[in-house]
């Protein structure tokens, strides 16, 4: 599971098929609007669809350019049954993930530190409850290698809010600053996306930007350099269908950022509290890890899930590609200065347990 959102929900999944008029998708579509989602799916399937076809006429019934379902997943149900559900990516290369080898796994391709972080991780005293479980490695059959890991969406099959906050103050590894970057042309297509002015006079004539500029440049647009943590990927699931629209690349003060959390909490209170409940819990594991003292945590995110019982919600540590060992102790709060290493990841973390503290509810109207 990565993480901002920027794939059409509206894609098509290899080797699926649309109905073949827009009409009869609008009729087979009509009875089921009402259903929870991970029902309306199972819904489509058994009118006789195929997974693939399921999933493509779902993702229509929840158009939104923010949602991104690759595959459709399966978890195993209390009587020991299967419950599909698709599985729902913000972010990141699509090819990257695949269904995983048992129900409640995923597959994600192998990255060598990622693994090993997954490994101890998931076998800490302090921080094993707050990432995916690690399963090892596996090949498939054209020889590319994964690693299997927990599905953190299979707990919430029905899920109607799901968001990625990339923490720390700092998203870049301080040796990608090193050496002569080569300029990307990628990079540069996103940057003017944002801001077209944004490019220097030798970027625009070139029409690239190196990574660590853009990764700077976009540090300074969003919240991670005011708060040390910014929301890389939201999805809301409304009643409606469609997605809360925000511009997430943009997000950058404590009001805007306290607005945006405000409208994924669904003006749920039980949700405000089961999350400030988990993040403290994170915030108190963290301080006396050893594993967390002595790494550098670059490019993490917490993962925020939660569906509609009351309460049911909870947060996890992922995307662990660039932790990298530290020269020593770190204390994740203190400016980073080249060669410290700092991150600021607790403060990052503080903030966001703050917004969360400082959030008011509405009273509830009598029914």
């Amino acid at each position: 599971m990565t993480s901002a959102a920027n794939s059409s929900a509206n894609g098509d999944v290899s080797g699926s098929q649309q109905p073949d008029c827009a009409a009869d998708l609008n009729e087979l579509l009509k009875p089921i609007a009402n259903l929870p989602p991970e029902d309306q799916l199972t819904a489509l399937i058994d009118s006789g669809l195929t997974e693939s076809e399921a999933l493509n006429s779902w993702k229509q019934l929840h158009s939104a350019p923010e949602l991104t379902a690759p595959f459709v997943q399966r978890a195993e149900t209390p009587d020991g049954g299967q419950e599909l559900y698709p599985w729902v990516q913000l972010s990141g290369h699509r090819e990257n993930f695949r269904p995983g080898l048992r129900p409640g796994t995923v597959l994600k391709l192998l990255c060598p530190c990622e693994a090993d972080c997954l490994r101890q991780l998931t076998a800490d005293p302090l921080l094993g409850e707050f990432v995916p479980r690690y399963f090892g490695t596996v090949r498939l059959e054209d020889g590319t290698e994964f690693l299997e890991m927990q599905d953190l969406l299979a707990e919430f099959p029905g899920c109607t809010g799901l968001m990625d906050c990339k923490m720390g103050s700092r998203t870049y590894l301080e040796s990608e600053l090193d050496g002569d970057p080569k300029p990307r042309r990628d990079l540069y297509n996103k940057m003017v996306e944002v801001d077209a002015d944004a490019p220097t006079a030798d970027e625009a004539a070139a029409q690239a930007v190196a990574k660590p500029r853009y990764m700077m440049w976009r540090e300074q647009l969003s919240s991670t350099a005011t708060l040390a943590f910014r929301i890389d990927g939201l999805q809301r699931l409304m009643a409606s269908g469609r997605t809360h629209p925000v511009d997430l690349k943009r997000l950058r003060s404590r009001p805007e950022v306290s607005d945006t959390l405000a409208g994924f909490l669904e003006g749920r209170p039980d949700l405000r509290d089961a999350y400030l409940a988990r993040l403290r819990k994170l915030r108190a594991a963290l301080a006396p890890s050893e594993f967390f003292a002595l790494r550098e945590f670059i490019g993490s995110s917490l993962l925020f899930v939660h569906d509609q019982s009351p309460g049911h919600a909870c947060v996890w540590m992922i995307d662990f590609g660039k932790i990298r060992l530290a020269p020593g102790r770190l204390s994740h709060t203190a400016d980073w200065l080249h060669g410290n290493h700092e991150d600021g990841y607790l403060t990052g973390l503080d903030n966001l347990i703050g917004l969360f503290e400082d959030m008011q509810f509405p009273p509830s109207e009598p029914q």
